[in-house]
């Protein structure tokens, strides 16, 4: 059985991914909200062109079994709270069809599989991402 991938190489692994499609990430960055709250954001991404910033959560396996409802109400409120322009959540776990709902409902990018490489493409393949690519060119 291969080893479990860590959620701190997932973050990694995506943040390094985005900066090479003209973003700049940084990982596991504190942000101050409306609210005067700080949240702890996995990745924060930011298009080079300084027009497009996105809020990412990652969850691997080590963390629990499912993404649930209540960690995309939370990342929602992130958003909200924050005035991104958008979110995104990948995950390399099972995603509860609540937790799905609500997100697409949001439009809250969710993106899982079972190992980084299907999730590497799977971002590729987004609608979003695809999105932010051609508005760069």
């Amino acid at each position: 059985m291969p080893p479990r991938e860590s959620e701190g190489d997932l973050r990694q692994e995506i943040a390094s991914m985005l900066n090479l499609f003209s973003f700049n990430t940084e990982v596991s960055k504190p942000i101050k909200g409306r609210s005067g709250v700080m949240h702890e954001i996995d990745i924060i991404a930011k298009k080079r062109d300084g027009q497009t910033r996105l809020l990412i959560k990652t969850k691997s396996v080590d963390e629990g079994t499912f993404l649930r409802i209540d960690e995309v109400l939370s990342f929602w409120a992130q958003i909200f709270d924050t005035t991104v322009d958008r979110g995104a959540i990948v995950t390399t776990c099972k995603v509860s069809d609540p937790a799905a709902k609500f997100a697409k409902h949001h439009e809250i990018l969710l993106v899982s599989g079972k190992r980084k490489s299907e999730l590497r493409y799977k971002i590729l393949e987004s609608e979003m991402f695809q999105t932010l690519i051609q508005s760069q060119k």
